[in-house]
């Protein structure tokens, strides 16, 4: 009876510990605080680094992340119609850079760049956001069409406009963040 009684309880304490790892590789994988901030608060080598990669596209947001105690700017850049993920040490090494084609499959609709967005429509998109980070910025078709669609967050909210390439925002919707 002993034994049995033994054989349970070490068994309750390794289902415990298993449990309390779990929980603390969750928070661990879990725990990187993204925090958004603005190109010119980057260390002036990650800054390179990043606008080496965007120089003939634009950065759309750069997330500070603290990854093993080290801060690692992780950078969205749009070129064309590629989005570039690029992920930069404060030394400015490369850490890591992902690609991908931002088309949609439909073929109407593109994420573009600020930069490539008629400056009549960029103007307005950057008066609206005044001063806060674009964070997507789409191409669309209406009625035959183009009307674009950009996100960013203002005084914590998530905000969208739809901007007609005359410039005129027709639409703007404002969401408490997730």
């Amino acid at each position: 009876m002993n034994a049995t009684r033994n054989t349970v309880r070490a068994l309750v304490a390794c289902v415990f510990v298993a449990a309390v790892a779990a929980a603390a590789v969750a928070l661990w994988l879990g725990g990187d605080d993204e925090v958004l901030v603005p190109l010119e608060d980057v260390p002036a080598a990650a800054k390179a680094a990043i606008l080496k990669e965007a120089e003939n596209g634009s950065v759309r947001q750069i997330e500070l992340v603290t990854r093993d105690g080290a801060d690692v700017y992780c950078a969205e850049i749009i070129v064309g119609s590629t989005k570039i993920e690029l992920e930069v040490a404060a030394d400015g090494e490369v850490l890591d850079r992902d690609e991908e084609d931002y088309r949609s499959d439909a073929g109407e609709d593109e994420m573009i760049s600020l930069d490539d967005a008629p400056p009549a429509v960029r103007d307005a998109i950057l008066k609206a956001a005044a001063g806060a980070p674009i964070t997507e910025l789409e191409k669309k078709s209406k009625q035959g069409k183009p009307i674009y669609a950009a996100e960013f967050t203002a005084e914590g909210k998530e905000v969208e406009i739809w901007v007609d390439a005359q410039g005129t925002v027709v639409s703007r919707e404002v969401n408490e963040p997730d």
